[in-house]
């Protein structure tokens, strides 16, 4: 009996031995195969590489938001709806061809800000003022097609409301009253309360109005040397726009607005176009602008490509498009 009770105790000594033996090398094996956490920059990058949760972290820095601010030329041509350009104004001739070429440009992710009454001369009293009652008939055109689609996904980004206003050569010798421009802003408003609206013209001129604006949307500030030093121009515009409370378009004259340094005749006599130099120097400042919501260049032309066909000038557009397309986006419509 004795003997029986001893081999008992000594075969369960001996199995408990073993399974502790057991465990214990499967520990020390798990120990060699877990990540040494007094390391935790390598086990960070490691878990990281291999697709596993990051860790969590504090940073006082803000989050960065969407990059990028529409860019190209005025008329741009269907064929051209491609990098470097993401931008253009439309001269809305035939509304039904408008619709062509918004879908067009949806499709190449190109945004649009459409002129709808297209040229002065069709919005014009008999003395050459100008005429808000035949500026609504020219906008009335485009009640009959179905813009909407495009303005809420972002393909059409502004209504192009009037061009300089503010110069009495083009008016008969009379600035378009500030309240028709209002008045303007405010009948697009009906028609289409998410299009931002959009006077070219600058901002130092629309922050005279004596009064609020309120459905005017953006000012518009276009570029040429005759207008003094680019960082001065850019500047002082930024925050005249900024006092009116609206948005800011940026231009660039590139066809009629160099120093003549090109040799490059313009396509007025008395004017230079911009050499390839110029158009990096004054459109890395426009595109530098924090508040600049596009950066147009005027303009495409499709009866003489040869200014946009030298490769020094498609290098500086290509360069312009880069910058534009890697700095911080600003809205148009500020309210």
């Amino acid at each position: 009996m004795e003997d029986s009770v001893l081999k008992f105790i000594h075969d369960r000594l001996r199995s408990i031995s073993v399974s502790l033996a057991s465990l214990l090398g499967l520990l020390l094996a798990c120990a060699a195969d877990r990540p040494k956490l007094d390391r935790m920059s390598d086990w960070t990058r490691d878990t990281v590489a291999a697709g596993a949760a990051r860790p969590v972290t504090l940073s006082n820095s803000p989050p960065s938001g969407p990059r990028g601010i529409p860019f190209g030329m005025y008329n741009l041509a269907v064929t051209e709806f491609r990098p470097p350009f993401t931008g253009t104004v439309l001269n809305g001739t035939d509304p039904r061809r408008v619709m062509s070429v918004l879908e067009a440009a949806r499709k190449a992710k190109v945004k649009v800000i459409l002129n709808m009454f297209v040229s002065p001369r069709q919005i014009k009293n008999p003395d050459g003022s100008f005429s808000l009652e035949r500026w609504k008939q020219r906008i009335d055109r485009f009640a009959s097609v179905n813009l909407e689609p495009y303005i809420a996904d972002g393909t059409l980004i502004g209504h192009y409301l009037l061009d300089e206003p503010h110069s009495r050569r083009k008016w008969n010798r009379e600035q378009v009253p500030y309240a028709d421009i209002e008045a303007a802003a405010e009948y697009s408003k009906r028609l289409w309360p998410g299009l931002p609206t959009l006077v070219r013209v600058d901002p130092i001129f629309l922050r005279q109005a004596p009064f609020q604006w309120v459905y005017l949307d953006a000012a518009w500030a276009q570029y040429s040397v005759r207008k003094g030093n680019a960082e001065q121009y850019a500047q002082q515009h930024a925050a005249a726009a900024k006092a009116a409370g609206l948005g800011l378009v940026l231009g660039l004259n590139v066809l009629d607005g160099g120093d003549g340094s090109s040799g490059w005749r313009g396509t007025k006599s008395k004017y230079w176009a911009m050499s390839a130099a110029e158009v990096s120097k004054y459109g890395s400042v426009l595109a530098a602008e924090p508040n600049g919501c596009a950066l147009l260049l005027w303009k495409y032309d499709r009866t003489d490509t040869v200014y946009f066909a030298r490769p020094e000038i498609q290098a500086a557009i290509e360069e312009l498009g880069r910058l534009a397309a890697d700095r911080p986006a600003a809205k148009c419509r500020v309210r």
